[in-house]
């Protein structure tokens, strides 16, 4: 499951129960009008990005640098520095 189809599934079962709040006493809900949020409210959702999550954003557009390389076949392979990451010599 993705996350965007939990969001849509959450902002749907959001709209349908504000659609069924009504105004008034009457238990019924017949010839009244839905009641709407006031504007002043804060938005049920928000989010916060962490630092971490936004290096982790910066990484995926690395990511995608080297996938385009290696489907455009213009990665270089570094022998040389795989080697000395597994004999633990880092430079």
């Amino acid at each position: 499951m993705r996350i965007s189809d939990r969001y849509e599934r959450f902002t749907d079962r959001l709209s349908s129960s504000k659609a069924g709040a009504t105004t008034g006493s009457d238990k019924s809900g017949a010839g009244k009008e839905p009641v709407k949020a006031a504007a002043s409210q804060p938005s049920v959702l928000s989010v916060k990005v962490s630092e971490r999550a936004a290096q982790l954003s910066a990484g995926s557009a690395r990511l995608d640098e080297l996938k385009d390389q290696i489907r455009n076949g213009t990665f270089k392979v570094d022998a040389r520095a795989i080697a000395n990451k597994l004999v633990g010599e880092d430079d």
